[in-house]
């Protein structure tokens, strides 16, 4: 017989189990497993196929383990085992965006920086920069900063956040951006950033997107106008108008047989 199991923080689980002669009897494959081994069921006895190859067709972080594959002799057993090790990076996400507004001596609204569906758990680092403002350089940024605590996910995945408590900004600080930089394993060493620009109350002008909505806004209005203007128009014609240019459009003028 050939049995695949997986062993994770002290547990054990059956994944495969496969004998010659007993294939309506085992249990059933978990997690969608396969194992590439067969043999001719008339002769169970006989010369197996294949190599016992397990083959799992979607990997989630929830089945990192140590995979032992055992293969079953009359008076003997073989052994084998490998370690799966499961990355998958976090996407980066950073809220409120894509601008955030504030008044000159005003706190901005916190940020919270969201590294969401990544695995394994552990070494996750958010740190937070500030680009542009006075000198244009990358510099750190003033604040309070703590992480959250870590929410678990039912593939095996977890997503945590990063959070930013601003300082009172000042004039100087329009048009600045804040960036939230998150380092993990499964990151390249350069990390995984987002950012969002601080626009300061009474320091912006509108922008080409602001001048366009104004235009279509004012497009759509003068329309509106108008279609009110002939319906205002139609509903005031004296009803006995109406009438006759209903009978007049029905008159057949006498001179038509003759065209004909």
């Amino acid at each position: 017989g050939l049995e695949w199991r997986r062993q994770h923080r002290g547990k054990g689980h059956l994944l495969l189990a496969a004998t010659p002669g007993l294939a309506g009897r085992m249990p059933p494959a978990q997690e969608k497993a396969t194992a590439f081994a067969a043999w001719d069921d008339d002769e169970p006895w006989g010369p197996w196929t294949g190599n016992g190859t397990f083959w799992l067709p979607a990997v989630k972080p929830s089945q990192e383990g140590v995979y032992l594959a055992t293969v079953h002799l009359p008076y003997l057993q073989g052994q084998v085992s490998l370690e799966l090790t499961v990355h998958k990076a976090p996407r980066v996400s950073l809220t409120p965006a894509p601008v955030v507004w504030a008044a000159p001596g005003e706190a901005p609204p916190e940020l919270l920086c969201l590294a969401s569906h990544f695995f394994p758990a552990e070494g996750l680092e958010v740190k937070w920069e500030l680009r542009g403002g006075p000198g244009g350089s990358s510099r750190k940024v003033e604040g309070k900063t703590w992480l959250s605590t870590i929410r678990h996910h039912s593939d095996g995945s977890v997503s945590q956040s990063g959070h930013l408590q601003l300082p009172p900004v000042t004039a100087k600080q329009h048009g600045v951006h804040y960036v939230c930089r998150v380092y993990h394993s499964s990151l390249p060493a350069s990390g995984r950033s987002a950012d969002v620009t601080l626009e300061v109350a009474g320091f912006s002008g509108p922008s080409i997107e602001d001048g366009i909505g104004l235009f279509l806004s004012a497009f759509l209005l003068l329309g509106l106008l108008k279609v009110l203007g002939w319906l205002a128009a139609y509903w005031t014609i004296p009803e006995v108008s109406k009438e006759k240019a209903t009978a007049a459009s029905l008159t057949i003028p006498r001179n038509s047989k003759k065209s004909q």
